[in-house]
């Protein structure tokens, strides 16, 4: 069986590699049947011996596909954000993600629905304005590499997307009047606040405002609008500015949210280096945690977690097979997050107790007329190149009841899509594997999906697969807030 497995492997990289215009692999041995001057049979790559020895088939191109997943890169810049690397505002905004009083009743912080020991996710489906429609918490790990925030692209960077469950009548429900008093009365806060972003603008006249002021969103007859309007101009100003500050702090810290190497990368590097052994690299143990097991002490431990010990079951890689072949799931799902970044139709009803979800369409006209977007002038670079997605941002009938193709990295807990339609990722393979109930946008959207036809032990491979793609969570000591000693030490 050996041998003949050898020979496959063989014929099937010959194939490929020609399939890429590489010249074609020679096997044969010098001997009697080969002319002197012929030249020498090229020997196989350590890569080349490390996929013949795989138990599924992947030729040349399919690698080149399977291997751009891994690993996952640091996270990109954000020019917008002066401060978005910065350990001193990363440590800030940690201190203002875990802090309840930024709430309008004094219990509810980011912390509440990003909740870390469940790989910052909670579980939970909530209503979202404008529209008051159903959507599916997301999870915060890696969300740094994100070009557009929300399920509908409403935020175009990290910074603009902290400020709005700030004052989302569903979430923390309060005002930037009432945020910006909170942060400055606290001495420590404060003092912070001033160390990263340098000397805070007067804000004269703050302490008269009315604590709820602030735009409502295409209503300016709402009495928290007036209120917001009838506040002196250079303070709405001034307000805002500082309100700035505490996004961009709590971006900071957002950005350092990022997994560890999972099952997926230890296969894919195993390979790239020769090991004919990557196999049993890929497949979780048979009890995988979640990302942030609360049992887990260390990221060291919880890696561990999800290293070589433990039961193995080979259907992570049949999966794999089936993720980059037949079912095509790689099309909307690739590169290192499992994501193009874009929006799409996903089949699944676009009304929401009657009401039409209008998803990337209405997203289009948030992120169009966002203050705090990166062209405007809280933007530390409107001119950089991160910004020039907004210059040239269209809006067309087909992205109607579109969404944001998620993350498959790192999944949390269900329910799954936009508006936890799943409760597991069994029910969402079974959807898409028969598309049955399902309904098309009738805007002249796009026809990607069809059905993938799977038996159940082939879905089964596809849902352990995406098991393999969890991995450490961030450390420890980002679960929390940090101690007033270390916000102290930020001013000295």
């Amino acid at each position: 069986m050996a041998g003949s497995r050898q020979e496959r492997g063989a014929a099937e990289w010959a194939a490929g590699a020609m399939a890429l215009g590489s010249a074609a692999l020679l096997w044969a041995c010098a001997g009697p049947g080969r002319d002197a001057g012929d030249p020498a049979p090229r020997q196989a790559t350590p890569l080349e011996l490390a996929l013949m020895a795989l138990p599924i088939e992947l030729d040349p191109a399919r690698w080149q596909l399977v291997s751009q997943g891994s690993p996952l890169p640091p996270v990109p810049a954000d020019p917008t954000n002066r401060v978005a690397d910065d350990r001193r505002a990363a440590l800030l905004g940690r201190a203002l993600f875990f802090d309840p009083r930024l709430s309008d009743d004094g219990q509810t912080s980011c912390a509440t629905c990003h909740v870390p020991e469940l790989g910052f996710d909670d579980g939970e489906v909530h209503r979202v304005a404008p529209g008051d429609h159903l959507r599916r918490t997301p999870g915060l790990l890696n969300v740094g590499h994100l070009r557009w925030l929300g399920w509908d692209g409403r935020k175009d960077s990290l910074w603009s997307q902290a400020l709005g469950p700030l004052e989302a009548a569903r979430e923390q429900n309060t005002s930037r009047v009432h945020v910006v008093r909170t942060v400055l009365a606290d001495p420590d806060l404060a003092a912070a606040l001033e160390a990263v972003f340098g000397p805070l603008p007067a804000l004269e006249g703050l302490d008269r405002a009315d604590e709820h002021a602030r735009p409502v969103w295409h209503d300016a007859d709402h009495p928290l609008s007036q209120a917001w309007a009838a506040m002196d101009p250079e303070l709405r100003r001034e307000v805002d500015q500082v309100f700035v500050y505490v996004g961009k702090a709590l971006a900071a810290y957002e950005r350092q949210l990022v997994s560890g190497p999972a099952p997926f990368d230890r296969f894919v590097a195993a390979v790239q280096s020769g090991d004919r052994q990557a196999a049993r690299l890929l497949e979780p143990a048979a009890e995988v945690p979640s990302p942030a097991a609360p049992d887990s002490t260390t990221a060291l431990e919880r890696d561990a977690a999800l290293d070589l010990g433990g039961a193995r079951n080979p259907s992570a890689l049949r999966g794999l097979e089936l993720f980059f072949g037949r079912a095509n799931c790689h099309t909307c799902h690739n590169g290192p997050l499992f994501t193009d970044y874009e929006f799409h139709d996903t089949l699944l009803p676009f009304e929401d107790d009657g009401r039409p979800d209008r998803g990337r369409h209405l997203g289009i006209e948030l992120v169009r007329e966002d203050p705090f977007g990166g062209l405007g002038e809280y933007s530390d670079d409107p001119d950089a190149s991160g910004a020039q997605k907004l210059r040239f941002l269209p809006r067309r009938p087909h992205q109607y009841a579109e969404f944001k193709t998620p993350s498959l990295r790192d999944l949390g807990p269900g329910p799954y899509m936009h508006r936890g339609e799943f409760a597991s990722l069994g029910e969402v393979l079974r959807h898409y594997n028969t598309l049955a109930g399902a309904r098309r946008n009738a805007h002249g959207g796009e026809a990607i999906l069809v059905p993938l036809d799977l038996d159940e032990g082939q879905l089964a491979d596809l849902e352990a697969f995406l098991l393999s793609l969890r991995g450490a969570a961030p450390p420890l000591e980002l679960w929390g807030p940090p101690s007033r000693a270390e916000l102290r030490q930020l001013a000295d």
